[in-house]
């Protein structure tokens, strides 16, 4: 029977037992850099000139305006409207520029303005604080504090159709243990997230989230057989409260567990292949669901200036806004980027994704399909200075002809960065 407290007493004993592993001292230490699970640092190239130094930190001020043109701005079958967008984008971080631990804290904030549709504008801005505390070789804790605004629509992928954004305060903070011995490595955080619906509710329909709080916990255990390449089992455990609109409120327990390997040949071929299931409980209706996922990442390096990625695979989650739906998504994408000179860089993307809606308890909604394809340039005039050209087509498909959309996007963008 499937546990519905906090913590799962055999989730509990994995992690235990995976650390006392892990620090046995009959295994010897390993160098920071040979360990997999790293996690990911602000790091500071020593050859840039970006970045204002202040004692042991870099100051770094970053603002982008990028001026768009869309053709259908509300992703509309029928009589598309388009529309010329402004997005500005500043953007100021200190880092720490340390030998050991680091401190990190960035705040940036993104407007975007429609010239004739001022109903989708928005505001969205963010802070974060991290940091990383460096014990001894292989091992360190890290964490962070973030706190988001953020603005979602329903003219997007993976929720209904809808007009204006909806915007969410989200609070998250997360802190974790990593340990790197000689072949066998672990990753351990515990995380606590929250998101509150802010502003206008004119436009809520039942079902449509109010707040939405998870906490949980995971874990990952990897034995490097060679260097750079390991097989992996992650562990993880989330409780999430949602309160929805024209409902009672809703607990939802979460177990996932997924397994794979990492493959690398003279950073040439890279490449992770996983497996997983994830189980999912909800406190208001009886079924349990069991969701089996898989998936592919392939990065190919031809030559120093040319290298193309590959992602393929199936993942489920509950709906951004509406909490009556649930999401299956599969997707593949494929990225070829060429260096064409020292101050310009190419990028072909091509992707297509397949988003099954189903309620929570399985029944099916619908279904829609999406195609697209983006063409991109990025020009450096030097270390602070540069331009993006592109252009995006996307396409959906749906069950729902109204659903359906034909998207054609051109983008230029300048942005600065001391």
């Amino acid at each position: 029977m499937f546990c519905k407290q906090y913590f799962d007493p055999c989730f509990i004993w994995a992690i235990i037992a995976g650390f006392i592993i892990c620090f046995c001292p009959a295994l010897a230490y390993s160098k920071p850099e040979q360990s997999t699970l790293a996690f990911q640092r602000h790091s500071v190239d020593p050859q840039s000139r970006s970045g204002i130094p202040l004692g042991g930190f870099l100051l770094t001020p970053l603002v982008s305006y990028d001026f768009v043109y869309q053709d259908n701005v509300f992703l509309k079958k029928a009589d598309p409207k388009e529309d010329l967008i402004s997005v500005y984008r500043p953007a100021i971080s200190l880092q720490s520029n340390w030998a050991r631990h680091e401190v990190y804290a960035g705040l940036q904030a993104n407007k975007t303005d429609y010239r004739r549709y001022s109903q989708k504008d928005s505001l969205d801005y963010g802070a974060i604080v991290s940091g990383v505390y460096d014990i001894t070789y292989g091992t360190y804790l890290d964490g962070y504090l973030r706190h988001d605004r953020q603005s979602l629509t329903r003219g997007s992928e993976d929720d209904i159709n809808g007009e204006v954004p909806i915007q969410y305060d989200v609070w998250a903070s997360r802190i974790g243990l990593t340990r790197a011995l000689s072949y066998i490595q672990a990753k351990g955080f515990v995380f606590h997230d929250y998101m509150e619906r802010h502003g206008r509710r004119a436009t809520s329909v039942n079902g449509d989230i109010l707040t939405r709080e998870r906490k949980g916990a995971e874990v990952t255990f990897a034995y490097e057989y060679l260097p750079q390449n390991n097989v992996f089992l992650t562990l993880s455990r989330i409780h999430a409260e949602d309160s929805v609109i024209g409902a009672d409120n809703r607990t939802i327990y979460k177990n996932e567990f997924k397994y794979g390997v990492n493959f690398n040949h003279s950073n040439i071929y890279q490449a992770m292949v996983y497996f997983g299931n994830t189980q999912t409980d909800y406190s208001h209706i009886s079924a349990q669901l069991k969701d089996p996922f898989a998936g592919l990442n392939l990065k190919w390096s031809p030559t120093e200036q040319t290298y193309m990625t590959l992602s393929t695979g199936r993942y489920y989650r509950e709906g951004s806004i509406s909490g009556n739906e649930r999401v299956e998504t599969d997707s593949t994408k494929i990225d070829i980027f060429h260096q064409l000179t020292d101050s310009i860089m190419g990028n072909l993307t091509g992707f297509m994704a397949d988003y099954t809606y189903k309620t929570l308890s399985g029944s099916f909604l619908r279904q829609n399909r999406i195609y697209g394809t983006g063409l991109h340039f990025d020009y450096r005039l030097s270390d602070h200075f540069g331009f993006k050209f592109g252009y995006d087509y996307k396409r959906r498909n749906s069950d729902d002809i109204t659903d359906e959309y034909i998207n054609n996007l051109w983008l230029f963008s300048v942005n600065y960065m001391h």
